[in-house]
């Protein structure tokens, strides 16, 4: 993998698009990345939200000619994502964060196009009692589904909790004779843990969307996952590399304890809403 990252970032069109001075090079890359991302995820929500119930007047099947600019979109970031990858391959190969990325756009393509034959067909959903998607039926019909995914979803929050929670309070300060980066050596099991939590989570709001886009205790964790990803994704870009050269008894700046403070706050938040789920809202 180093070997072929290495060979992708040296390439005459990496070197080109990265270093050459030209217009057309790194800023119209960049340019249309954002014109694709701005095509995909803007048509999305139109159907998304017409399946979640609003704008019911609107039949479903006449928006399906809006997956050809959803498509263009993603071809558009497809290629352009590609270029961005390679000019800077052997750090982003090395990035946590990137894998969760491709994660999700593969979640997201498998929704997309689920969600697509509903659409296609969707007259059902016009009726005044509308069909659920055969994705969202068979999550609930095969009855192993729901209880093996309860099952994962334990254990991911175990990892998430346990493992995250161990590198904050590390970095709030205490237990000082732990290295810092022995500390963070453990890290790639709480993200395992967080791509647990994130598939099966998907597939609980797959399968019964109506148990949860109307339950305060939902939006509440939402909140808090979004919050605890862009504390990482602070720590990641701007305190990371300094505070990785901490060694044992060394003390962490003001910074990181916020950091590590707010991420601890952040998953407890998460589990304490989730845990909420059935007793606030009257969803379930």
């Amino acid at each position: 993998m180093a070997n072929f990252t290495i060979w992708l970032e040296g390439s005459a069109l990496a070197v080109w698009t990265r270093e050459s001075p030209s217009i057309w090079a790194y800023p119209t890359v960049l340019t249309l990345h954002t014109v694709g991302l701005g095509v995909l995820v803007g048509a999305n929500p139109v159907i998304d939200f017409r399946l979640l119930g609003f704008a019911p007047r609107l039949p479903i099947p006449s928006l399906a000619p809006l997956y050809r600019f959803m498509w263009a979109g993603f071809g558009i970031n497809a290629v352009t994502g590609v270029l961005l990858f390679a000019i800077n391959a052997t750090t982003k190969a090395r990035q946590p964060v990137f894998y969760i990325k491709l994660l999700l756009i593969a979640l997201a393509l498998l929704v997309t196009a689920a969600i697509r034959r509903t659409a296609e067909r969707g007259s059902a959903f016009d009726d005044a009692a509308p069909a659920a998607p055969t994705l969202s039926r068979s999550i609930v019909q095969y009855r192993w589904i729901w209880p093996l995914c309860e099952v994962i979803h334990f254990i991911g929050l175990t990892l998430v909790i346990g493992i995250a929670g161990f590198f904050d309070v590390r970095l709030m300060g205490f237990m000082k004779r732990v290295p810092l980066s022995a500390a963070r050596d453990l890290m790639p099991l709480a993200i395992a843990g967080f791509l647990m939590n994130l598939t099966t989570g998907a597939t609980f709001f797959i399968g019964a969307p109506h148990q949860y886009v109307n339950n305060v205790a939902w939006w509440a964790k939402v909140f808090f996952l979004v919050l605890a990803g862009l504390n990482a994704m602070f720590f990641e870009t701007t305190l990371g590399a300094r505070t990785m050269n901490l060694g044992a008894g060394d003390d962490t700046p003001r910074s990181a304890k916020i950091v590590g403070a707010v991420s601890l706050v952040s998953w407890l938040g998460v589990l304490y809403w989730g845990r909420m789920l059935p007793y606030i809202g009257n969803a379930f």
